[in-house]
């Protein structure tokens, strides 16, 4: 589902290896198993939380509900109401940054 959840681990990366090397239905199941054991479901109820996309309602949803400790996106209408009760809405430059900083 929408995996907003507070998991302090980390996704895993296709590009480390994750699926490397299996094409089609292995590699797809690889990851999303490896996803999965980094994520947390998050039940969600279709609120309305005012993002002028109400689409995206239900990320800002999963974020709050998991306590998630950002939310990372490319979605403008999603990084125009960051921070949402407090949780960072960041592009994913600005998550590695925060990865990467000292």
């Amino acid at each position: 589902g929408v995996h907003g959840g507070a998991s302090p681990r980390r996704a895993p990366d296709p590009s480390t290896g994750a699926g490397r090397g299996q094409t089609g239905a292995a590699g797809g199941a690889l990851y999303l198993a490896q996803l999965e054991s980094v994520s947390e479901w998050v039940p969600i109820t279709g609120a309305k939380l005012g993002c002028r996309n109400p689409a995206d309602d239900k990320l800002l949803e999963a974020a709050l509900l998991g306590e998630a400790d950002c939310l990372v996106t490319g979605d403008r209408d999603l990084l125009a109401m960051s921070p949402f009760h407090e949780i960072p809405i960041l592009t994913p430059a600005e998550f590695l940054a925060l990865q990467t900083a000292p």
